[in-house]
Parts: C-alpha cells; sequence; structure tokens
C-alpha cells in the first residue's frame, strides 16, 4: 500500500489543542462522477462529547463553504462519523447510499462544490475544517495518482494529520461513514500466528494472540480446535478439552499459548479461536491450520501386483490396510522405479478401514471383468507401465514419505495372467521369500485374500515345517510349504537348503541373509531349475551363522512332497 509523501509546506498551522473532530478520509478521484461522486469525512474522536457543527465551515485551501444539514442535523454525536457529500449527489448519483451507515451523519456544503471549484485530481491540495470562530480544528493535505475510486484515509484518528498516518483505502469506494480500511479497531484481539511441531515425541499446537487495537484489552480466554470435518466450522466436539484464560494485552502486545495435541496421521486441520470475544474486527478472531502427520511405514501394504496380464486384461496393483485404524486414500500417490513420477491414487476421499483392500487399475475395464469385487477400485490417471521381468512398486503418503515399497523379478513358473503375491501382511516387503505367484486357478486374488495360506507365527523355537505333507499339483490346496525358523539372539546370516535323501541340493531359499529372531520361507516342490520336484522325502537343513561371534546352529527337517492319489 502506497504512504502519502507530503512536504510540510501544505498543512496549515493547527491550533494548540488536539482537535476534537478530524477529517478521516477525502474522496478526491471517484469512480464515479467527478461532479457528486467526492466526499470528505469526519470522525468526533470524543468518547463522551458531542459536537454541534453549525457554523463550520470545509476548505480546499483556495475556498471554503459552511457545511449544511442534509435532513439529519448537525450534531455530530461521541466517536460518531460525518460524511460531507457534494451537493450534486443528492440529485444524480447513489454511489454511497448503500455504503453509508446509518449511524453516521450525513452533511453536505452551502456552496455549489465541496472546495472553490471540486477536489482537484491534477494537484494536491489542502483540505480544512474550520471553526465557527476562525480556528482550524483540522488541516490535511491529499496526495494525487491514487486508483480512481480509492480515497485517502486516516491511520490512527487520534493521531496527528501528518503523511505518515495516512494511506490510500484498500476498498473501491472508500468506507464513507465507519472505519476505515487502514484504521485498526479502538479494541481488536487477533489469532496472529498458529503452528503445529514436535518436541520430545510429542506434537504441540501454538498460538499467538495480539492486541491489534489501539485501547488496552482485558482478559480473555482461547481454545484449540481439530477440525474433524474439514468444514471451517468450529464445533464444541471438535474442541480440545482444556480453555486458556489469559490476562489482558496492551496495544501492540502479544501472547503465546501452547497445548500438546494428538493427532492421526494424514492430512487434517487445526484451529485456535478466542473464546466468547467481541471486537472490532471478528474476522481474525480464529485463525485455521491445514496440517499433513506422516503415516507410519507400512500401515498400507502393496499386497498383490498384477505386472503380466493376460492380453487385454489391465495391469494393477492391490493395497490392504495393514494398521489398526482406517486411512484415507486421498492425495496418497504410487510409482514404478520411476519414483519422480508419482501418480496420484485418488483426490476424492476414501476410507480404507483395517485389513480392507483397494485395487489401483490401469484401465476402468478392469471393473467390468471383475464385477464380483467388492473391494475398493480406483483408476488412477497416467498408471505407470509395470515391467514385465522387474520393476519396484512404490506408495507414498500424501506428506511424501515412502510408505512401502516391492521389488519384483519374474521368477520359476512366471506366466501372463499370473500375479506376484505377499505371503505375509506383516512380512517384510523386501523379502523376496515374502513373495510368491499366486497359486488362485484365476490366477490372481484382487480384492480377497491372497491363495497362500499363511500359518502364522510359531511359537515354537528351532525349526517348524507345515504343512507337512504338501502337494503342489495345482489344485489350490496345500500347494507350498512353510519353512518358519527361530534363531539365537543377535543377528544372524541365514542359510536354509532343501536336499534329496541322496544328498544332491534340489533348491537354495536362503542364501546368507541376515535376520534376526524369527524368520521364514517357503517351497513350492520346484528345483532350482523351476522344474518340478519328484513325489518323495526331502531333507530341509538350516544353518544359522552369528555375524559378530562364533558358533553355528544346525537344524533339519523331514519334507514330504506328496501328489494326488
Amino acid at each position: 500500500m502506497r504512504r502519502l509523501i507530503l512536504s510540510t509546506c501544505l498543512f496549515l498551522p493547527l491550533s494548540t489543542s488536539p482537535a476534537q473532530v478530524v477529517i478521516s478520509e477525502v474522496m478526491f478521484d471517484p469512480a464515479g462522477p467527478e461532479n457528486a461522486d467526492e466526499f470528505v469525512e469526519l470522525v468526533n474522536v470524543s468518547p463522551t462529547d458531542t459536537v454541534r457543527l453549525e457554523g463550520w465551515s470545509l476548505g480546499d485551501g483556495t475556498g471554503s463553504d459552511l457545511l449544511s444539514d442534509a435532513g439529519e442535523g448537525i450534531s455530530l454525536g461521541p466517536a460518531g462519523y460525518a460524511v460531507i457529500l457534494d451537493p450534486d449527489y443528492f440529485t444524480s448519483s447513489a454511489t454511497y447510499d448503500s455504503l453509508i451507515p446509518a449511524t453516521a451523519l450525513v452533511l453536505s456544503v452551502a456552496g455549489a462544490t465541496l472546495g472553490s471549484a471540486g477536489l482537484s485530481n491534477s494537484k494536491p491540495e489542502t483540505v480544512t475544517l474550520t471553526r465557527p470562530d476562525g480556528r482550524v480544528e483540522d488541516a490535511v493535505a491529499y496526495s494525487i495518482g491514487n486508483v480512481p475510486g480509492h480515497s485517502d484515509e486516516r491511520i490512527d484518528p487520534d493521531g496527528p494529520g501528518g503523511a505518515e498516518n495516512w494511506a490510500d483505502s484498500r476498498f473501491l469506494f472508500g468506507t464513507p461513514g465507519f472505519r476505515n480500511s487502514v484504521t485498526r479497531p479502538s479494541l481488536n484481539l487477533a489469532i496472529t500466528g498458529l503452528s503445529l511441531a514436535a518436541e520430545g515425541g510429542s506434537l504441540f499446537l501454538t498460538a499467538v494472540a495480539k492486541n491489534d487495537g489501539r485501547t488496552s484489552s482485558g482478559p480473555f480466554s482461547l481454545r484449540f480446535f481439530v477440525d474433524a470435518d474439514l468444514d471451517s466450522a468450529l464445533e464444541d466436539e471438535e474442541a480440545l478439552p482444556r480453555v486458556f484464560s489469559c490476562p489482558g494485552l496492551a496495544p501492540g502486545d502479544s501472547a503465546e499459548v501452547r497445548t500438546p495435541v494428538d493427532l492421526r496421521s494424514g492430512r487434517g486441520r487445526a484451529a485456535a479461536a478466542l473464546m466468547s470475544w467481541n471486537d472490532g474486527n471478528p474476522e481474525d478472531d480464529a485463525r485455521f491450520l491445514d496440517f499433513s502427520i506422516p503415516h507410519e511405514r507400512g500401515c498400507v501394504r502393496i499386497n498383490e501386483i498384477m505386472h503380466h496380464p493376460l492380453p487385454g486384461e489391465s495391469e494393477w496393483i492391490e493395497l490392504v490396510n495393514a494398521g489398526h485404524g482406517s486411512v484415507d486414500l486421498r492425495e496418497w500417490r504410487f510409482s514404478d522405479s520411476d519414483t519422480t513420477s508419482r501418480r496420484l491414487v485418488t483426490d476424492a476421499s476414501c476410507t480404507l478401514a483395517p485389513g480392507d483392500y483397494a485395487i489401483l487399475a490401469a484401465d476402468p475395464s478392469f471393473r467390468t471383468k471383475h464385477p464380483d469385487i467388492s473391494a475398493l477400485s480406483l483408476i488412477p490417471n497416467r498408471f505407470p507401465n509395470l515391467n514385465d521381468d522387474a520393476d519396484r512398486a512404490c506408495l507414498f503418503d500424501p506428506s511424501g514419505v515412502e510408505i512401502d515399497r516391492v521389488e519384483y523379478t519374474s521368477g520359476p513358473g512366471q506366466r501372463e495372467g499370473n500375479s506376484l503375491e505377499r505371503v505375509r501382511i506383516n512380512g517384510r516387503s523386501d523379502d523376496p521369500s515374502n513373495w510368491h505367484l499366486s497359486l488362485s486357478p484365476d490366477g490372481s486374488t484382487p480384492g480377497r485374500p491372497n491363495s497362500l495360506i499363511d500359518p502364522g507365527t510359531s511359537s515354537e523355537t528351532g525349526f517348524r515345517v507345515s504343512p507337512n505333507p504338501f502337494s503342489p499339483d495345482g489344485d489350490g490346496v496345500d500347494e507350498v510349504t512353510f519353512l518358519e525358523y527361530s534363531v539365537p539372539a543377535g543377528n544372524n546370516r541365514i542359510r536354509l537348503r532343501v536336499f534329496d535323501l541322496t544328498g544332491r541340493l534340489i533348491r537354495t531359499l536362503k542364501n546368507g541373509e541376515e535376520e534376526e529372531g524369527t524368520g521364514f520361507a517357503l517351497w513350492d516342490g520346484h528345483d532350482e531349475d523351476g522344474h518340478a520336484a519328484v513325489i518323495g522325502r526331502y531333507i530341509a537343513l538350516l544353518e544359522s551363522v552369528p555375524v559378530r561371534g562364533r558358533g553355528r546352529t544346525v537344524h533339519c527337517r523331514v519334507i514330504i512332497l506328496a501328489g494326488k492319489l
């Protein structure tokens, strides 16, 4: 906002006593007709005394006219506004009729125009207000160059009349008869700051309340809210329990209020508001803050990937809510190995309850070809082209935090229309043994539990095989066997191999992976080359060697590979 820059020689001498009535606004370049829409506004700065303006005059430095009654009297009440309109306004304009409040006093002048020939737009003039005895009550000079329809306004009615106390109006048509747009209210508390920060593992909301008025405030109270429905309407059930009481503030002073807050992951909105408070600007009595709390890694997981569909079918990724609370997928993103190009999952609110599935499909035909799926199915724009042989699928929450990542390669038995399934929902996404080709006769299980039945974590120590026998014969029952184990405390390198009874190596399931505590692998009855092993007995050998230290732990179990009778 441009400030007026005026030479002191433009100001007439003022009386030594402070003015009771001051010139507070000058509309010298109106948006409407020049001969009708100019006005000058006065303010009675006394909070108690009424001033009778009979015999007072208004001038522009070269001529002056007596103020005249426009039908509402000639007395200006305490803290009241008066709007002096050009005589032609009453017959040829209505620009300010809806703006001037009923509480304001409307006046005019006895002459034909304001000043000698109207207020000049080409050179600055000095506007004077003179008492009946000839004493100048107030005198101000306006600058030129305002946007048409934007008046010059006094910033502080109680302040001096110099250029530093004037500025261009922020409003078209100015503020005739009410508080100037550049003037602080007499009484105004405002919430000027609201922030959210983490400290010591906890989140804190901090609000700043400032006395932005011209007089001291009394005591006030402040309360925090979590706007659960994001409608910016503060309701009692959205309020945090504690109400903070604060002492009064002097003009310009601030108070900081801080409270711990427990916020759910995802996007949300918090607020701080003054309670039971009335002042000159209620619009700043509350402040809102949009935030994004990162989700816990793995709360939503990639559960199945169809990266090599049948011709005419759609690629898709299945998500599962592996956490304990509902998650809104709005503004989540996903990508392939090019994580710089992240696709929006959805811009609408889509809630995923614990254990529920969501399908991200590349083509709307997915829905028509899978009409029996009750799970949430979304068709994001610009679905990435998943490579058939090897690629990566990544999932990001609205704050940009990577929540899950799966790297896959085509393994033995991979064929078109066969998805890659997670074995254990809570198993590691980066553990190749936690992923296997779907054993479903349909080739995939979108929107329902994966085909591999997880027997669960064993409470036993040592080494366990289940089911045993198992029969990888394509009927969808007991197609793989799970090899679960526990190892000594600390990090260990694991080697897990399957041999036939002659001692010939059939399959290496783990080969030096570093693990701690419990682990598992699965065997699908195939050898290293992807060929089906013959029916019979096999030996599973587990070796565990500490990463640091000495020693070696060995377990072995007999596995029975069965077939159809």
